[in-house]
Order: structure tokens, then C-alpha cells, then sequence
């Protein structure tokens, strides 16, 4: 994830200038919680799941008011050769959104970020925020490895799923109506699928001529995100994803939902973080 958060309008920081981002008072209204406590929540969290971080970089935005991070994480299996699981964690000081924490995937071969939307989280920054967001971060994490399974057989999907050029015509003309992309993005889209920079996205030729897939179709997109703003990119993402899986699948999805059974554990307290209420789980 090279360079990932030079995008228009951050500063890519390490993190302790995350942490050492100032946080304003909290009004009866209003309770801005630190971006270093949001880290220390997701972080804790993934380590309970079995989950390790293999990768962290950081934005700030609007004088450290916004924050976006994204870990690449790993559950000890190895991974996938071509893209590795990745969390999208924003949190702002100004209202502008709530906490959210997102998985998606980042492409080795480009660092291509793309959200799927199959778990989320968003908390409001209400009073009661610092006492229900350990909770709400742990159901979300109780749902990681379904989410994964299902991200290997999407992309999997997405690879064999080959695209005429009527259909990318088609799915460009549809991403504007569901607010993928504004009209001007459409040009250097349809550049990065007529020429993609990497010949990865490209499916096996024949007859000697090449064919794209679904899977060049999302790495053409999010080719173009990266000269965007990255506080914008999971919800760019997600709807991506949505208009993939339908041209994948078809109007029926054939992704099943996330499992979001939890396996019966013996119930133990695990600690949140610092400032934040410890967690019982199991």
C-alpha cells in the first residue's frame, strides 16, 4: 500500500501524529473521541479475533479534524497472492461523518482500495458513544472471517466474468447514475479498461486478442480514485461493488449474507482500550 494516502486534500502522517491530533471539547451534543482511542478500539479488537495488522497508513484532513486510516490485515492463513484483506477506519472531530470502520481489499500490484460493504460500522458521535462503540466493534469483528471467505469467492467471480463493450459502455453510463462517479471520470475510465496500466487485469487472450473481465473493470475505477479524496473512497467503493456483483451474479445476488453466527465461547472481559469501557464477550 505504497503512497496510498497522498490523495487530494490529506497529508499522509504516521501515527503519531494521529494520535497526537488535538480533540475538542464535547458539548451535550457533540462527543468527539480521540483518533488514537478509535485506533486502540479496532486494534484490541482484531488481536481477540485473531487477526494481525500488516500494513498501517494514515491521512489527516482539515487540520487533523478528519482521519482516515487502512490496515491490511491478515488471519494467519497467508492471505490471497493477489489482494489482501484491508480496513477502512475514518473518524472526525467536526461533524462532517460519524466513526466508521469498513473491510474491503488492497491489489498488491497497484494498491488498489475497493470497500465491499459485506460489514460495517458507523457510530454517531452522541453521549453515548464511548459506551456502546466496544460493543458495536466487537459484533463487527465476529463476522470477519465470513466476510473474507466471501471477498476471495467476489474477486474470484469477478476474474471470470468477462465483459463485452457494450456492457462496460453500459456500466459506465450506470455508475453516474448511482453516483460511482461524476460524467468527468468517465474518459480516463474507459482509457484504464481499453489500456490498463497493469496487464494483471486483463484476462487470459484468445485467438490472440485480450479480454477484460469484471475484475478489469473495478481496478479501472479505482485506478481513477486514487487522485480523489480518500474520505470519499468507501462510499465510491461499496456502490461499486454493488453495481459488480449485479453484472456478476445477476439481479439475484449470489453472494449469501454474511454468517453472523457467534460461536459459543466462555465469557470473559476483554480490554477495549484506553478511556473505553472493557467488553464482555462470549
Amino acid at each position: 500500500m505504497k503512497g496510498l494516502m497522498l490523495h487530494c486534500g490529506a497529508n499522509a502522517v504516521d501515527e503519531v501524529a494521529v494520535r497526537e491530533a488535538v480533540t475538542p471539547v464535547a458539548t451535550a451534543s457533540h462527543v468527539p473521541v480521540p483518533h488514537g482511542m478509535v485506533l486502540d478500539l479496532v486494534g484490541n479488537m482484531l488481536t481477540h479475533a485473531g487477526w494481525a495488522v500488516t500494513k498501517r497508513e494514515y491521512g489527516l484532513f482539515k487540520g487533523g479534524a478528519q482521519m482516515f486510516g487502512v490496515w491490511a490485515i491478515q488471519n494467519g492463513s497467508g492471505g490471497h497472492p493477489d489482494y489482501a484483506l484491508a480496513l477502512g477506519i475514518r473518524n472526525s472531530h467536526d461533524k462532517k461523518f460519524p466513526i466508521s470502520v469498513g473491510v474491503g481489499s488492497s491489489v498488491f500490484v497497484c494498491d488498489n482500495l475497493c470497500f465491499s460493504g459485506l460489514i460495517s460500522l458507523a457510530a454517531k458521535h452522541t453521549k453515548n458513544v464511548i459506551r456502546d462503540l466496544p460493543q458495536k466493534t466487537f459484533d463487527l469483528f465476529g463476522k470477519l472471517e465470513a466476510a473474507n471467505l466471501l471477498q476471495d469467492k467476489r474477486i474470484g467471480a469477478y476474474k471470470e466474468r468477462a465483459i463485452s463493450t457494450t456492457e462496460v459502455h453500459d456500466f459506465l453510463v450506470r455508475s453516474v447514475d448511482e453516483k460511482v462517479i461524476p460524467n468527468s471520470y468517465v474518459p480516463q475510465i474507459l482509457k484504464e479498461i481499453r489500456t490498463p496500466t497493469h496487464e494483471e487485469f486483463l484476462m487470459p487472450a484468445v485467438n490472440g486478442n485480450e479480454r477484460r473481465s469484471a475484475w478489469t473493470l473495478m481496478n479501472a475505477y479505482t485506478e481513477r480514485f486514487k487522485s480523489t479524496n480518500a474520505l470519499d473512497l468507501p462510499g465510491r467503493t461499496v456502490r461499486l461493488h454493488g453495481m459488480l456483483d449485479e453484472l456478476t451474479f445477476g439481479e439475484v445476488q449470489g453472494l449469501e449474507e454474511v454468517d453472523a453466527t457467534v460461536v459459543e465461547t466462555t465469557p470473559q472481559l476483554i480490554d477495549a482500550g484506553p478511556g473505553l469501557p472493557p467488553v464482555m464477550v462470549g
